[in-house]
């Protein structure tokens, strides 16, 4: 890369630099953990993000989370863990198989492991760095007032009890540094007929906040969140 074009592109990331410059230091943040990229979307489009996760844009669940949280995510980019495997479009992806004993239910897609979906950690050293810079992030939250946005994907066989605790765990982790936290959980919900509803339910357990959308069994379904975010134009099929 010539020096012109290097210098170009480094005068062209300045606004996006900054733009993350002033979300580090703003007291509200918002962030998403899983188990997929839809979480992030949602916040992206609401234009309320602060920063990506680790989580952000890969397949995961609250026990890989908390496990990585654990161990202050000391092996989170360690080789010996990571592995190529193929998910269900056959695409080869990255996956951390440090943690994969789980207690609960997920979709099949968020138990083979912390999948890292778009970010080849493995052979692209920029990728690394990226995600380093993520763990660093969030390491680093301290005295904030932290939004959480999880998002369930659809498992009946899910104990959404044992869920709710586990992610009572995660923010009291980030209690213990000074945080304010508040997570919001969102599910899915099959029914026969379409039934246009909304559902926001406070659990016992501190500020975490809970909301059920409505899935059909056939064809396309709206979403339509409870607490203030527009995403009634994202769309999943079954």
């Amino acid at each position: 890369m010539s020096k012109e074009s290097n210098l170009y592109k480094r005068i062209n990331s300045i606004p996006k630099r900054i733009k993350k410059w002033r979300n580090l230091h703003k007291k509200d943040v918002y962030i998403s953990i899983g188990e997929n990229c839809l979480s992030d979307n949602i916040l992206s489009r609401n234009k309320l993000k602060s920063f990506s996760s680790p989580f952000a844009s890969g397949r995961s669940n609250i026990e890989y989370i908390l496990s990585f949280e654990n161990e202050r995510y000391n092996d989170f980019l360690n080789p010996d863990y990571l592995h190529y495997e193929f998910d269900d479009s056959n695409k080869k992806v990255v996956r951390n198989k440090k943690f994969v004993a789980i207690k609960n239910r997920y979709n099949d897609s968020c138990m083979k492991g912390l999948e890292l979906t778009h970010h080849d950690i493995i052979a692209d050293v920029d990728a690394r760095k990226k995600l380093q810079r993520r763990v660093n992030r969030i390491l680093g939250l301290k005295r904030k007032n932290i939004i959480m946005l999880y998002h369930q994907r659809i498992c009946e066989e899910t104990n959404l009890d044992l869920l709710i605790r586990q992610l009572h765990e995660l923010s009291q982790i980030y209690e213990l540094r000074k945080n304010k936290v508040s997570i919001y959980l969102f599910y899915q919900v099959i029914v026969s007929n379409y039934i246009h509803q909304d559902v926001l339910k406070s659990s016992r357990m501190g500020m975490l906040r809970y909301s059920s959308f409505i899935r059909l069994k056939n064809g396309l379904e709206i979403i339509k969140m409870c607490f203030g975010l527009d995403v009634t134009m994202i769309y999943l099929k079954r």
